[in-house]
């Protein structure tokens, strides 16, 4: 099995992009995303924007459907990671976890995951009447050009504040606090499950969003590059705005992040056969199975899952399909007991491997 792997100390940001974005279920051949198609969203964030073109440009998923995309900015890129159609909250930490993957790779250090949230339309009812009841009580505090958008339309007052360093930007009133009782479950949810799976995150009250396309969760990572400079290197969110103007469907979900990195890198799908498939039976056992594919691909072990199945037996045909020679199953007692079931995809011989040594075991067979 040893030619299935690739030596990481001759791989290509390039290869080295395109074997995490695979073990998180991003497979398929990478969309490059125009400078046209770009501008045509009419959003002046480049990272928003690529999001948008991006998921603008993908038919209905009446299934969970994962798609990324690349597009050149300056002399460095942007990556964008999506998945349409999946209402799991596993959905929001994969495209936040591959994000967080790529950045390391790319160089970022001490990396940084925000989260906050700008509700359904109900929530963001009760924040733009807050809004407007702030701006009236610190009208003389505004500068005239901003009274004057204040005055008719609050809510983009309040983004031109929030991307400010106005003293005033400190006294907002943060969406967070006007949740509607569904927004605040998706929220502690998301929360709860970064937790579970070892996602660090801080609470943030301001995060830059596009209305227009965004709804309930939107995220960022700060990192620090090279040469010793922090900022935003990555943002992303629910879509679900832009999906219920593109297919007309109420309940349509899309979750996404973008990262730019500083290189000229043109990713590609991953090549060659991946050694091992993960597969879940249950929730708890989705969730064991996402840490693991971390382990995995930090160990040059070329991985695929398929995280976003609905049963085993979608999961088991993905797996022959990718011809792999191990399959490691994760059930409701392998999660519990913190084991994973080995299956030899030849000889059909499948052991019980505790968790922390299935790198090792893999690692052994496939000299």
């Amino acid at each position: 099995m040893r030619s299935l792997e690739r030596s990481t100390l001759r791989e290509s940001l390039a290869e080295s992009i395109s074997r995490i974005a695979a073990a998180y279920g991003f497979s398929s051949p990478p969309v490059t995303v125009s400078r046209k198609a770009v501008s045509d969203t009419g959003n002046s964030d480049f990272m928003t924007a690529v999001q948008t073109a991006l998921i603008s440009s993908q038919p209905q998923a009446k299934t969970p459907t994962q798609v990324w995309a690349s597009a050149r900015k300056g002399s460095g890129t942007t990556i964008v990671f999506s998945i349409l159609g999946a209402r799991h909250a596993i959905a929001h930490a994969m495209v936040v976890k591959t994000a967080l993957s790529v950045a390391e790779t790319a160089g970022f250090t001490d990396l940084t995951v925000q989260i906050s949230s700008i509700g359904d339309h109900e929530s963001r009812r009760r924040f733009t009447r807050e809004l407007a009841s702030f701006f009236k009580k610190n009208n003389e505090a505004l500068e005239p050009e901003l009274r004057a958008v204040a005055a008719q339309d609050p809510d983009k007052a309040y983004h031109t504040l929030v991307s400010s360093d106005l003293p005033l930007r400190e006294r907002l009133p943060r969406p967070i606090d006007y949740l509607s009782e569904n927004s605040r479950k998706i929220m502690v949810d998301t929360i709860a499950l970064f937790e579970s799976v070892g996602i660090q995150y801080d609470l943030e009250s301001h995060l830059s969003t596009s209305p227009s396309v965004h709804a309930e969760l939107v995220f960022a990572i700060t990192g620090t590059n090279k040469k010793g400079e922090r900022s935003v290197i990555a943002k992303g969110g629910r879509f679900d705005e832009l999906i219920k103007k593109k297919d007309k469907t109420p309940q349509g979900h899309a979750t996404s992040m973008a990262l730019t990195v500083p290189q000229d890198v043109r990713p590609d799908e991953a090549v060659g056969q991946p050694a091992c498939f993960v597969v879940h039976v249950g929730d708890a056992a989705k969730l064991r199975a996402f840490t693991l594919l971390e382990a995995l691909w930090r160990a040059n072990i070329a991985v695929r899952e398929a995280l976003m199945a609905e049963s085993l037996r979608e999961q088991m045909d993905k797996a022959k399909l990718e011809r792999v020679p191990y399959v490691a199953i994760i059930g409701q007692r392998e999660a519990l007991d913190g084991t994973v079931l080995l299956r030899n995809t030849s000889s059909a011989l499948q052991s019980s491997v505790p968790k922390d040594k299935l790198v090792k075991e893999l690692t052994r067979n496939r000299h």
